[in-house]
C-alpha cells in the first residue's frame, strides 16, 4: 500500500466524509493516526473471523460419520444376520431368535445391549467386546465381558459383509 502525505489523506477523507478544514498540521497528524488504528480493527475482525471459521470447520470435520466401522449387514457361519445401523441400533435374526437393541462404540470397544425380541435366558444385560476389521468385508470380536453364553458363541465368530 502506498503512503499518502497527511494533507493528501485529509483531502481524500474530506471528500468522503465532509470533514471541516484542518486547523493545523497536528489535526492532520491526529487524523492520520486515528485512521491507522481503524485499519487495524477490521484486520483483527477478519483474523478472528478466520480463526472462528477454522475452528468451526475442525469441529464439523471431526463429527461422527454416519457410516461407522460396524455399520452394515453381517452374517456368520451360524446363519445369523446382524444388521447394524448408523443410528447405533441393531437387529439380529438367526434360525432361533430375532433380537434388536442398541450398540455403543468407544474406540475399538463395543457394548451390545438388547432392548427387545426373543433373547436367550440370561442375555438381557450388556455384552462388551473388542472389535477389529481384518478387511473391508470382515469383522471380528473378542470377548471383554458378557454373561450371555449364547451371545458370546455367536458374536465371537467371524462376520462377513452380506
Amino acid at each position: 500500500m502506498r503512503s499518502l502525505s497527511h494533507a493528501a489523506l485529509y483531502l481524500k477523507l474530506e471528500a468522503l466524509y465532509k470533514l471541516p478544514s484542518p486547523r493545523s498540521e497536528l489535526d492532520l497528524q491526529w487524523l492520520s493516526d486515528r485512521m491507522k488504528g481503524m485499519k487495524t480493527q477490521p484486520s483483527l475482525r477478519i483474523l478472528l473471523t478466520g480463526v472462528f471459521l477454522l475452528l468451526l470447520n475442525a469441529c464439523a470435520t471431526n463429527a461422527p460419520t454416519a457410516q461407522g466401522p460396524l455399520v452394515g449387514t453381517w452374517t456368520n457361519s451360524l446363519a445369523t444376520v446382524w444388521t447394524i445401523k448408523a443410528d447405533n441400533t441393531f437387529d439380529v435374526v438367526n434360525p432361533k431368535r430375532h433380537i434388536w437393541g442398541n450398540i455403543t462404540t468407544a474406540g475399538d470397544t463395543v457394548t451390545i445391549q438388547e432392548t427387545g425380541g426373543n433373547a436367550a435366558k440370561g442375555c438381557h444385560g450388556p455384552g462388551v467386546y473388542k472389535f477389529s476389521r481384518t478387511s473391508p468385508n470382515t469383522l471380528a470380536f473378542t470377548l471383554v465381558k458378557d454373561a450371555c453364553k449364547e451371545r458370546i458363541k455367536n458374536v465371537t465368530l467371524a462376520w462377513h459383509r452380506k
